[in-house]
């Protein structure tokens, strides 16, 4: 994940010049991304993204004086974190 999805678009930058507009575009592209079959990133997954993100960001907040994280301040959530249950009526004939 880490070097398929964000090194390749923020390899270029230092982590203290990736401002929240960047993240925010990349946010962007990962939303309206579709495989060959037309088919998006589940939420969970662009949620487990934003995350991966944000825990590189939040370990330089920490250890490297980075000031802040911007995933977090500015850029705003991503996909989400669980998919709700569904409930499915069984028939009657499956019931016995």
């Amino acid at each position: 994940m880490l070097h398929t999805k964000l090194l390749p678009y923020f390899e270029n930058k230092k982590m203290c010049d990736i401002r929240a507009k960047d993240i925010i575009q990349w946010q962007n592209e990962q939303i309206s991304y579709r495989d060959v079959k037309g088919k998006p990133y589940a939420p969970t997954y662009l949620k487990t993204l934003q995350s991966k993100l944000s825990a590189l960001y939040n370990h330089a907040v920490r250890f490297y004086e980075l000031k802040s994280n911007p995933v977090v301040v500015k850029a705003g959530p991503l996909g989400k974190s669980h998919i709700p249950i569904k409930h499915f009526k069984l028939e009657k004939s499956l019931e016995r």
